[in-house]
């Protein structure tokens, strides 16, 4: 059985189970009127949509976060299966969020907005933030008695480091001391993301996180860390030009060696 039918089957399940959409009715109604007006969804698809959106709303969801995305698929011309497939990876990833948020509240971490919250952890999750990445760093909150917001703003720095292609290991070890050693949430952030400027200084990850590690140890504030990455930098970059130029020497003097043979063998080609 193909997706499609079983999001119909699931659709006419639960239009019996709950006796029609229920979900706040005004809501309901402007994305029925957007669905009808500005897709080419047949009637069952445009029930299809409004069932998930319906469950999800049952289950305590953030559905205007939903609807949103649903607005923005049917804007850009998204046919129906990938609006599906879309809004079933959202459910998921929302119910995890809602799953590790209740695990923050039984840890004693203080959430000021378990909504707005759940809709932010949602998206780090669909950015590739993993459930044991964010329990570890949830764990190491605890005793530093962070909120929630604190917890999530330390996340998304671990997840931006990720898109950048900053290995997750290296990451993780310099968040999870920089929390260990009591470090505000910027200055996390910003000691973080010298990851980034090490990178386009052409420094390998590994000694940029060696350099890291060591100037949070050691106590060096963010100025003298990254004075010391730009050392390196300036240091190996002298080192790479100083080889080119010996290469280029050695390139030099081989043609000079061989100019010199070719022309000593046309010298005795003449001298026959």
């Amino acid at each position: 059985m193909n997706r499609i039918k079983k999001a119909h089957i699931t659709t006419l399940f639960l239009l019996l189970f709950f006796g029609g959409i229920s979900f706040a009715q005004e809501r309901g109604n402007e994305i029925k009127k957007i669905l009808e007006q500005k897709s080419n969804f047949t009637p069952e698809q445009i029930q299809t949509v409004l069932a998930l959106l319906d469950s999800a709303d049952k289950k305590g969801l953030p559905v205007e976060f939903l609807i949103n995305r649903v607005k923005e698929g049917i804007a850009r011309k998204v046919n129906f299966q990938s609006i599906i497939k879309v809004i079933n990876q959202k459910i998921e990833k929302l119910e995890l969020a809602d799953s590790l948020l209740k695990d923050c509240v039984e840890k004693g971490i203080k959430v000021k907005n378990i909504n707005y919250a759940r809709q932010v952890l949602g998206e780090l999750l669909e950015r590739g933030l993993s459930e044991d990445d964010f329990k570890d760093l949830s764990n190491l909150a605890v005793l530093r008695k962070m909120d929630l917001e604190e917890l999530t703003k330390v996340s998304e720095v671990l997840v931006e480091l990720m898109e950048r292609r900053i290995p997750l290991g290296y990451a993780k070890e310099v968040i999870a001391l920089a929390l260990i050693k009591k470090m505000n949430v910027k200055r996390i952030e910003k000691t973080a993301k010298l990851f980034l400027e090490a990178k386009m200084m052409h420094i390998r990850p590994e000694e940029a996180k060696e350099m890291i590690v060591e100037g949070i140890n050691k106590g060096r504030s963010f100025r003298r860390m990254r004075d010391n990455i730009e050392e390196i930098a300036v240091s190996e970059e002298i080192e790479r030009r100083r080889k080119i130029g010996e290469e280029r020497r050695e390139i030099s003097e081989e043609l000079k060696e061989r100019g010199w043979e070719e022309g000593e063998r046309r010298r005795r080609g003449r001298e026959r």
